[in-house]
């Protein structure tokens, strides 16, 4: 079955528990934004997608109008969602401005290369402290842990690991231009 990232991301909150769109949304922004796309334009029109599909159906009664509709996986979209946990997942790729900036900067002088590493190392900086804030499971209320659910924790501890090893490299860079400075 071929889905959005935002699709498999929806199926794949809606298997840790039942939500309506917003809660959708505020958990992608709390998880996975930094490296899954999870599109705001998409959200809603995949919402309607999956239930078509039938494999998301609305919990419960239906809402008033203008209330949202809250969502659960169907036992056919769990089954989807299996079946692409299953697959072999694709390379990693990343799309990094500043990166290729550095790869270009010395040809305005080593200023501008440190003023790129500085940019660097305060952008991993902020998102280490907004992910930091981030109690993976704390909305599920301890479910995690009486599930035996450890990906949402993994995920967690991998983000904090990355972006302190991507500080460190950012430091050690600083360090490297600026003493070549004086040279």
């Amino acid at each position: 079955m071929q889905l959005t990232p935002t699709g498999w991301s929806i199926l794949g909150f809606l298997a840790l528990q039942p939500r309506n769109g917003y809660a959708i949304r505020q958990a992608a922004r709390r998880s996975v934004e930094h490296f899954w796309g999870v599109s705001d334009g998409q959200l809603y029109p995949q919402l309607r997608h999956l239930h078509e599909l039938g494999l998301i159906a609305p919990a419960g009664a239906a809402p008033e109008r203008g209330a949202s509709t809250t969502w659960h996986l169907t036992t056919a979209g769990r089954g989807a969602l299996h079946e692409w946990l299953r697959t072999p997942s694709a390379a990693t790729r990343s799309r990094d401005e500043n990166l290729v900036k550095l790869m270009f900067a010395d040809d305005l002088g080593r200023s501008a290369v440190l003023d790129l590493l500085q940019e660097r190392r305060a952008a991993f900086a902020a998102t280490r402290e907004q992910v930091a804030a981030v109690k993976p499971g704390a909305q599920r209320h301890g479910e995690d842990e009486a599930l035996d659910r450890v990906g949402p924790r993994l995920v967690h501890e991998y983000s904090l690991s990355f972006l302190d090893a991507a500080i460190g490299w950012c430091e050690d860079a600083m360090a490297e231009v600026t003493g070549q400075e004086g040279s």
